[in-house]
């Protein structure tokens, strides 16, 4: 049974809080038998090549296991670029589908090109990957896991800051019931049906979610925030 680790938002910029935090997170999964990491979005606050390169070292140093990780509207167009450069070791598994045995993990980008200034922080899967998702969906025989930052969660501030194609895929979980979704951007740790999202490491005292992978879906094991710890 894979124990899966989740971080997110982690906004490194070079403070020391930051880093620290997330290091945190990383031992603490570690001690607490994860074996795999998802780090969903808003990995730097800027999308600079050097905060890549803070990120790099950080899982160099505290993560001998697998990750994936996708991008947020904090790193931009840069977190593509920053694939080939200074985290060119993970970028195979944050590429494409990952098999781990009993259950797949899927990462989904979903930052928004050329949108208005007022809208900088929407989200959107486009039609491609939707299409690639519905056919991994309806393939798969084990339990799927999608990794994206925007989450298909509405919100208060969703017309400026959401998943503009979020229905879609909502449709989706709702004919799949062996998917699930882990996300960020919500700055909140939120349990809606078979969507998790994370609290940000950047705000949050301990932001880190654990989840094992039962046939059913995702288990909930550690649910971050000072949560209860569930073994």
């Amino acid at each position: 049974m894979t124990r899966i680790a989740h971080l997110t938002d982690l906004h490194l910029n070079g403070s020391y809080d930051r880093r620290s935090k997330f290091e945190s997170g990383l031992r603490q999964a570690v001690q607490r038998g994860a074996t795999y990491l998802l780090l969903t979005g808003d990995l730097t606050a800027h999308g600079k090549a050097i905060h890549f390169t803070e990120l790099a070292g950080c899982l160099e140093q505290y993560w001998p296991y697998g990750v994936t990780m996708v991008g947020g509207n904090h790193d931009g167009a840069a977190f593509h670029k920053a694939l080939g450069g200074p985290l060119r070791a993970f970028g195979e598994a944050s590429a494409g589908p990952v098999d781990l045995g009993d259950c797949l993990i899927i990462p989904v980008a979903t930052y928004y090109h050329r949108r208005g200034l007022v809208f900088q922080a929407l989200g959107r899967i486009g039609d491609a990957q939707l299409s690639s998702l519905e056919t991994i969906f309806k393939t798969s025989t084990k339990p799927v896991v999608v990794a994206m930052h925007h989450g298909p969660q509405t919100d208060p501030v969703h017309a400026f800051a959401g998943l503009v194609d979020g229905r879609h895929l909502t449709a989706l979980l709702e004919a799949h019931s062996h998917v699930s979704v882990c996300c960020g951007h919500d700055h909140r740790v939120l349990d809606l049906g078979r969507v998790h999202a994370a609290a940000s490491v950047a705000h949050h005292p301990d932001p880190l979610r654990l989840y094992d992978v039962t046939p059913g879906g995702l288990q909930i094991v550690y649910s971050g925030s000072g949560g209860e710890y569930f073994g």
